[in-house]
C-alpha cells in the first residue's frame, strides 16, 4: 500500500515541491497516482514535469521493491497526506509546506496526543541539561508526549528522560528512517508503545544541515508549544524558534540569570515576546503551569470554533 508515493520519493532530482505540484495536478485532473505511474514518459509530461524528472520517476521502479521490503522488514509504515493517519495539526500549521509523505516506526497513536516540542544546543551546558530533564519530566507527568529531533545534547536528554519517566516521545529524524541508528543509551528504553520515529526524507537519505532545518519545522508543526532550552544566534535551534514565532506557536524560552555561550540566542527570543521560562524559588522546578494552561485553553477555543463552522 502507498508504494506509488514511495516511488516518487525515490526518484532522484525530484524534490518535495515538484511532487506536491504533481500530486495537485493529478487531483485536479482526476488521475490516480498508480495510473499515472503506468503512463508512458511522453504522457507524463502534460502534468508539468520535465523529461528528466519523468525518467527519474520511471527509473525509481528499479529500486522500489527492495526498499519497500526493507521498510516492511523494519515494520515502518508509510503515511502520505491522503492517509487518515496523517497528523491534521501538521497539515493545518504548515499548509503546502507539509511533508507529503512520512515514514513512521512505533506507536502512531502518539500523534493524537498533546505534544510539546523541545529544541536546544548539541553542546548544551550542565544547567541546560538540568532544565531539559526537569521540563521533560513535567510534560511526561501530564501524560503528554515530548517531541524532539534525536540529536545529542538537549534532544537526547529530552527523549531519554521522558522514557525513564515512563512517558512517551516522538523522534523527528533529520535523515532517512533506514539510515537512523539510536544511541545505545536511548535504545535501552525504546519500545513500540512509548516511542514513535518519524522521517519526512527518502528512506536512505543521509543526515544534512538542510534536512535538520526542515525537520525542525515538522517539530513545530506537530507541537502545541515549543520549549527552547538553549539557542545560539544562528543554527537549527534558532531557526526552530523563529519558525515557532512565524507560526504563532506558543514559545517558551529558558531565562537564565547568567546565560552560557550556548544560550546567547535566548535573550533574542525573549525580546520578541517568547514566554520566559523561570524556576520556582521554593522547588527549583521550571514554571510550566502557564504552558499547560495556555495549551488547554487553546484546545477549548479550537473545539468551540470547530462546532461553529
Amino acid at each position: 500500500m502507498y508504494s506509488g508515493y514511495l516511488q516518487l520519493h525515490l526518484a532522484r532530482g525530484v524534490g518535495e515541491a515538484t511532487i506536491q505540484r504533481l500530486l495537485m495536478r493529478l487531483d485536479q485532473k482526476g488521475v490516480k497516482l498508480n495510473d499515472f505511474l503506468n503512463y508512458s514518459i511522453k504522457d507524463t509530461l502534460e502534468f508539468g514535469i520535465s523529461i528528466e524528472q519523468a525518467k527519474a520517476i520511471f527509473n525509481a521502479q528499479n529500486i522500489l521493491e527492495d526498499v519497500y521490503k526493507e521498510l516492511e522488514k523494519q515494520q515502518t509504515k508509510l503515511i502520505p497526506m491522503t492517509s487518515p493517519l496523517y497528523p491534521l495539526k501538521l497539515k493545518k500549521r504548515l499548509g503546502s509546506k507539509s511533508p507529503y509523505l512520512l515514514y513512521a516506526w512505533g506507536n502512531i497513536e502518539l500523534l493524537a496526543r498533546k505534544m510539546v516540542g523541545f529544541c536546544g544546543s548539541r553542546n548544551v551546558s550542565a544547567k541546560g541539561i538540568e532544565v531539559a530533564k526537569d521540563c521533560a519530566e513535567q510534560v511526561s507527568s501530564w501524560v503528554w508526549t515530548t517531541v524532539s529531533g534525536g540529536a545529542r545534547g538537549v534532544d537526547a536528554t529530552v527523549h531519554s528522560t521522558t522514557l525513564k519517566s515512563q512517558g512517551s516521545t516522538i523522534v523527528v529524524l533529520p535523515e532517512g528512517i533506514l539510515k537512523y541508528k539510536a544511541h545505545p543509551d536511548l535504545a535501552t528504553f525504546i519500545n513500540k508503545e512509548n516511542t514513535l520515529f518519524l522521517s519526512q526524507f527518502p528512506p536512505k537519505m543521509p543526515w544534512s544541515i538542510a534536512n535538520a532545518m526542515q525537520r525542525n519545522k515538522v517539530i513545530c508543526g506537530l507541537s502545541e508549544a515549543l520549549i527552547v532550552i538553549e539557542s545560539g544566534m544562528k543554527g537549527g535551534t534558532f531557526e526552530a524558534g523563529s519558525e515557532a514565532i512565524r507560526l504563532k506557536l506558543p514559545l517558551f524560552v529558558a531565562d537564565y540569570a547568567t546565560p552560557s555561550d550556548s544560550a546567547k540566542g535566548n535573550a533574542y527570543f525573549l525580546s520578541k515576546g517568547a514566554h520566559a521560562l523561570r524556576r520556582k524559588g521554593e522547588t527549583g522546578k521550571a514554571r510550566l503551569e502557564s504552558l499547560k494552561n495556555l495549551v488547554e485553553n487553546q484546545k477549548e477555543i479550537e473545539a468551540v470554533q470547530e462546532k461553529l463552522l
